[in-house]
């Protein structure tokens, strides 16, 4: 399991390369001021899966619905189980961001 470090700005870009298939996957973090919320697009292995708009939510696993379509997972774990919910809550640390294979963000919760 990776924590990815993150800043404070509004809109984040990073890329990440799942060890056990080899395949790349692009992430687009961004703050919604009006909602107070983080949000996060996903574009896994060039298109082959696409999310948009997945609001980022204290979780062992945020992307649990899509356990059986991806080899990875990420968890975003907080301080008192509260969602990142400032524009500086990542360098804060009032949250932090992981992504793991699901059998990595379940060991972290055992």
């Amino acid at each position: 399991m990776v924590q990815i470090p993150l800043t404070n700005n509004y809109i984040q870009n990073f890329t990440y390369t799942v060890p056990e298939v080899g395949k790349s996957v692009a992430f687009r973090l961004f703050f919604n001021t009006n909602s107070s919320n983080w949000y996060l697009d996903i574009n896994y292995n060039q298109g082959q899966f696409i999310l948009n708009g997945k609001r980022v939510d204290t979780s062992p696993n945020l992307l649990n619905d899509f356990r059986n379509i991806l080899p990875f997972g990420i968890a975003i774990f907080g301080k008192e189980a509260i969602k990142p919910f400032r524009l500086a809550s990542w360098i804060l640390e009032d949250a932090q961001f992981f992504i793991g294979t699901p059998q990595e963000l379940q060991e972290a919760l055992d």
